[in-house]
């Protein structure tokens, strides 16, 4: 659970980035420096739904544990609590961008309206976009596994982890961003 924890400071830390990202590319909006701003409606929006998307990121995989009788009875109440997590993950992946931009109407009700029948466009676009970096994590956690590794992996396996999770994080923002213009263009009729 240190672990998970220490993943909710990081991300939070990182709001200030994702945010600087969104505004450029929907508002073409520039800023000079990291703007911590913790008071802001914005930032404080953001980091309440950063701890739903946290939450509903960490905790399924403990859950199926605790009310699931049986290992098989656990393993399909793992799977459908991951689909129902990443469904859920699709359908807010433009919230993001909206809070950040302080669109009017940024709200659940609004998202899930306008994600509606899109849920299979959003996948792909965040599985084309974010497939390199997975492929990237996905090796070094192979590699991991490998028995007999040099002491030194686990430093260098920290060298790779930290700026292809940081890859992923500001490709999932350019990506949610390009969504919510194009959603929007096609929901509402505003070009982005």
């Amino acid at each position: 659970m240190l672990r998970e924890g220490l993943d909710a400071i990081k991300t939070i830390l990182i709001l200030p980035l994702e945010i600087a990202i969104n505004r450029l590319l929907i508002l073409r909006e520039t800023t000079s420096g990291y703007d911590f701003a913790i008071f802001a409606p914005r930032f404080r929006r953001l980091l309440g739904w950063t701890a739903v998307l946290w939450a509903l990121i960490t905790l399924p995989p403990y859950l199926p544990g605790l009310i699931a009788p049986s290992e098989d009875a656990d393993s399909i109440a793992t799977i459908a609590t991951a689909i129902v997590v990443v469904v859920l993950l699709l359908r807010l992946a433009i919230l993001f961008p909206a809070i950040a931009v302080d669109a009017p109407g940024a709200s659940l009700n609004h998202v899930l309206a306008d994600t509606k029948a899109r849920s299979w466009l959003i996948l792909k676009s965040f599985f084309i976009v974010l497939l390199p970096v997975l492929a990237g994590l996905l090796a070094v956690g192979l590699i991991s596994e490998l028995d007999d590794l040099p002491n030194w992996w686990s430093a260098a396996r920290i060298a790779f982890d930290s700026p292809l999770e940081l890859l992923a994080t500001v490709l999932a923002a350019a990506t949610a961003s390009r969504l919510y213009g194009w959603i929007g263009h096609q929901v509402k009729g505003v070009p982005i």
